[in-house]
């Protein structure tokens, strides 16, 4: 009898735990807010993803942004300021890439991952060298940011920024970089340094060709949406579109961000060779020429 009682409590145990687990873990469609930029989640096949991802992992991973641009008392409620100085209610930019990837107001839910905290680290753009960015991600990596999101760049070249690059990456953040909008094959920084771990992403156009202001050159891994992407206007407190390279580096960080949730355990270089491997790799046209695209695929990448 004594036996048959501690086999039953067993089994009840093991079910309450089975049950807790499965209450704490989210579907991705759950995750996912796909009525933001419904189209280009459609294009990169991220609208039929069927998998859980606990609530803890979620919480765990944390995506970071350096960028030009925030308000520090606006409407966005989900973003956490790394640094207190020089916010301008001037410049937005920062605001528009954070409402991509995923934010809230007092009225709804915006972006892609809206449930998820962002850390934001402000440059002014007067303020925006090579000098300033290596300060933001050695900023980035005592935070213990995951996945760094910077949709902006700098045509110099600089041993400090290199260096700093590289430490993030050995600590364990993956970064996700804007290749640029100059419409030519020139570098621009951090783009264009070849470190593994570091993604540079292009932009395509609505004919999945690449964007005729988007940079391209060697140092471009892949290609993400970069033509009227909508995202959150602080100064009207509407959605608007936006174009650039700038606005495509979301959707690679929200794709990097979900690999690392479903296994924390990849390095950076192992995520961005997911996300390499799952890409649809194809001819298209650029300036007149033809180039090879890699364009995101979110189904691809995490099944």
């Amino acid at each position: 009898m004594m036996r048959n009682r501690l086999l039953i409590l067993t089994l009840v145990t093991a079910f309450l735990f089975l049950f807790v687990l499965t209450q704490s873990a989210k579907r991705t469609d759950a995750i996912l807010n796909t009525n933001s930029n419904s189209q280009w989640l459609k294009t990169v096949h991220a609208t039929n993803l069927h998998f859980a991802i606990s609530d803890r992992k979620l919480n765990e991973i944390k995506i970071g942004i350096i960028d030009s641009g925030f308000k520090t008392h606006g409407p966005l409620q989900n973003i956490e300021f790394l640094n207190s100085s020089n916010y301008s209610s001037a410049e937005d930019h920062g605001d528009v890439v954070a409402s991509i990837i995923g934010t809230k107001t007092a009225k709804q839910n915006i972006g892609m991952l809206p449930d998820v905290k962002i850390y934001a680290y402000n440059i002014p753009q007067r303020n925006l060298d090579s000098k300033s960015l290596a300060q933001a991600i050695n900023d980035m990596k005592e935070h213990h940011i995951d996945i760094l999101n910077i949709s902006l760049n700098t045509p110099q070249a600089n041993p400090a920024l290199k260096n700093s690059l590289v430490s993030a990456i050995n600590h364990g953040m993956l970064i996700v970089t804007s290749a640029g909008n100059s419409g030519t094959n020139l570098p621009s920084y951090p783009a264009s340094y070849d470190i593994p771990g570091l993604i540079s992403v292009g932009s395509v156009n609505s004919e999945l060709n690449v964007t005729a202001f988007s940079t391209d050159n060697a140092q471009v891994t892949v290609f993400a949406p970069g033509e009227e992407v909508r995202g959150y206007n602080v100064n009207s407190g509407e959605m608007d579109t936006y174009n650039g390279t700038s606005v495509s580096v979301p959707f690679v960080s929200v794709l990097a961000f979900m690999i690392k949730a479903k296994d924390p355990s990849l390095s950076p270089v192992q995520i961005e060779s997911k996300i390499l491997q799952g890409a649809d790799s194809y001819l298209g046209n650029w300036q007149g020429e033809q180039v090879r695209i890699r364009l995101i695929n979110f189904q691809k990448t995490l099944t």
